[in-house]
């Protein structure tokens, strides 16, 4: 398992005990994740836009 899915992993699991992850630092994650997966999108967007208007080669 890769660092970044272990530790968000670990996070969440925490975060379903009671007291086990402040809210604040749960709020910040979410939102850092929420972030970075909208980006991602947008990101993967403009890439296919930008290779559909290019001409093929035959």
């Amino acid at each position: 398992m890769s660092g970044p899915v272990a530790f968000f992993t670990g996070l969440f699991t925490a975060a379903m005990v009671p007291g086990g992850v402040p809210r604040p630092l749960l709020v910040a994650f979410a939102t850092s994740a929420a972030t970075t997966s909208l980006l991602v999108v947008v990101y993967v967007l403009a890439w296919q836009r930008e290779t559909r208007s290019e001409p093929l080669d035959n």
